[in-house]
């Protein structure tokens, strides 16, 4: 059963045959869901909002089965702007957030909160590549009300190629995590653009802006279509003050972060 299979009854509205095939599409995949998601656009474009929700819900439970966590709570959050009172969605995203959970090491979440004079912490903050895995480094070792919080204010945000997603210049406090597609980060030294960084699923920006309420110190723009997720300020803030552990990482990354650019910039000088 192949996405094609799918396609074709939709086009000739054969409607019943196309949600039978979507039906066997899900039953077949096992690991990723993105045809079943590609098929919910179809029904949608075609005015079938019903069998668009049946397709999403089938996408969530492959994406949450294989462990990626974060595509199964885009998916879900997709059922959720076509039906805000899906109760099962809700219970869904409630489930997805105790999933993502895990139990902490007994020093991880210190009280104390972190001084800004503080050097990082040692805590390795890259994604993790192993798609099994779906617990974001940032949040690893919360309990699963405090990510249930963050989860239901998290907004899900399509973006076509080319997209600005955050500009350099422009002030902003969002935290994003980029669950499908890759961008690139590009920031400007004498008014040249210049190459940082390529991010992939599973990685978050936005730090600097989230940390420092300063302008945004580069460019990030999406290549091909992408899917973030945009961390609301003030859940995330409200789960630092009681975790401050959040604000440690993301300090580490901050200072991670600056250090690569300077050595870039430092290169692009000397050329």
């Amino acid at each position: 059963m192949t996405f094609d299979d799918v396609r074709n009854p939709i086009e000739k509205k054969a409607w019943d045959k196309a949600l039978e095939a979507s039906r066997r599409l899900a039953a077949e995949s096992k690991k990723d869901g993105t045809p079943l998601l590609r098929t919910a656009e179809l029904f949608l474009k075609a005015g079938r909002g019903q069998e668009a929700v049946a397709c999403y819900t089938w996408a969530a439970d492959i994406f949450a089965s294989a462990g990626f966590l974060l595509k199964a709570i885009a998916a879900t959050k997709l059922i959720l702007r076509l039906d805000p009172t899906n109760a099962e969605a809700r219970t869904r995203l409630d489930n997805l957030a105790a999933q993502h959970s895990s139990p902490a090491p007994a020093t991880a979440l210190s009280p104390a909160a972190p001084s800004l004079s503080e050097g990082p912490p040692s805590i390795d903050l890259a994604p993790s590549r192993d798609p099994a895995i779906g617990i974001l480094p940032l949040f690893e070792g919360l309990p699963e009300e405090a990510f249930q919080d963050l989860v239901g204010p998290m907004a899900l945000r399509q973006l076509d190629d080319g997209t600005e997603i955050i500009r350099e210049g422009e002030t902003g406090t969002s935290l994003f995590v980029l669950i499908h597609g890759e961008v690139d980060v590009e920031t400007s030294v004498h008014g040249k653009g210049v190459h940082l960084a390529r991010l992939r699923e599973n990685d978050f920006f936005g730090e600097i802006g989230f940390l420092t309420g300063q302008p945004r110190t580069a460019t990030i723009r999406s290549i091909g279509a992408v899917e973030v997720l945009e961390l609301d300020r003030d859940a995330l803030t409200s789960l630092i003050n009681r975790y401050p552990v959040i604000a440690q990482r993301l300090r580490a990354l901050y200072i991670s972060r600056a250090e690569h650019t300077v050595e870039v910039v430092r290169r692009t000088l000397r050329t």
